[in-house]
């Protein structure tokens, strides 16, 4: 198993909103963090799709993850963000998110493997497949989110 897919609850998350709500993604499979804003459409893609970005001279895609999660969609703001994944979760991607939040590391005990069961609401069966667990943290639960599950999700929407 590789070290961006390890079992949800044994290291450090990057976390962010969408929503209000805190998720996070195992920080071994973030590579940055951006505020790029300027996207370049795709024809013909899925509405999951924001176009792709010009980082630095590298082309990358971006997905909006709140459609992926079956949100509804919003106006970006100056808040927003888009967090680019390493090579190892998959090639040139990242999603834009609400707002950047802190890094903090949750043990086993602090994790449990409570997928979402939602079968017939929209999106749902993606939803329980992009869901790694909740994080309990002092008065807030954070949604963890498996980052190597998401270029995935979009192909099935094809």
């Amino acid at each position: 198993m590789d070290k961006t897919t390890e079992k949800a609850g044994t290291g450090h998350y990057c976390t962010f909103r969408l929503a209000r709500r805190l998720f996070g993604f195992n920080i071994l499979a973030v590579k940055e963090v951006n505020t790029q804003a300027t996207f370049t459409p795709i024809p013909h893609a899925p509405p999951e799709v924001c176009g792709y970005v010009n980082l630095r001279g590298n082309i990358v895609l971006a997905l909006d993850l709140r459609l992926l999660l079956g949100m509804e969609p919003a106006a970006r703001t100056p808040e927003s963000r888009l967090i680019i994944f390493k090579a190892a979760v998959g090639e040139s991607f990242g999603v834009l998110v609400d707002a950047i939040g802190e890094i903090v590391t949750l043990d086993a005990g602090q994790t449990e493997d409570c997928r979402p069961e939602l079968e017939g609401a929209t999106g749902a069966p993606r939803v329980s497949e992009l869901i790694g667990g909740v994080g309990k943290l002092q008065g807030e639960l954070v949604i963890l989110v498996q980052a190597e599950k998401l270029l995935r999700a979009v192909a099935k929407s094809m």
